[in-house]
């Protein structure tokens, strides 16, 4: 099973589907979910960072799948001969396809 695969089981596995953010406590940080579950505390030396590293986890598995659903998209990139042109190749690809996935790429990116 690829790395892409595992995060999305993972991903749908999991109960709560939204982003984490970080949250500083009193003794320590933590990354809490979009409901409030807390994740993961985190303490000692460079702890803040470390919270919002952790915390940017689910935002990176969706970039990371995005980028993938879109590197699938160039993929399918076709190519036939042009007979009216001496056989040089052309391609070909599903404009709309490759769109949405550039786009849910950029989206969960946060990219213009």
């Amino acid at each position: 099973m690829s790395m892409i695969e595992d995060i999305k089981r993972d991903r749908e596995a999991s109960y709560d589907k939204g982003s984490w953010k970080p949250h500083k406590g009193e003794y320590q940080w933590w990354a809490y979910t979009a409901s409030g579950y807390p994740v993961c505390s985190i303490s000692g030396c460079d702890y803040e960072h470390r919270a919002r590293r952790i915390a940017r986890v689910p935002d990176m598995e969706a970039a990371l799948i995005a980028a993938e659903e879109l590197a699938d998209a160039v993929s399918a990139l076709t190519s036939r001969p042009d007979s009216a042109n001496g056989g040089r190749l052309i391609l070909t690809v599903d404009v709309n396809r490759a769109e949405q996935k550039l786009a849910a790429y950029r989206a969960a990116t946060g990219a213009a």
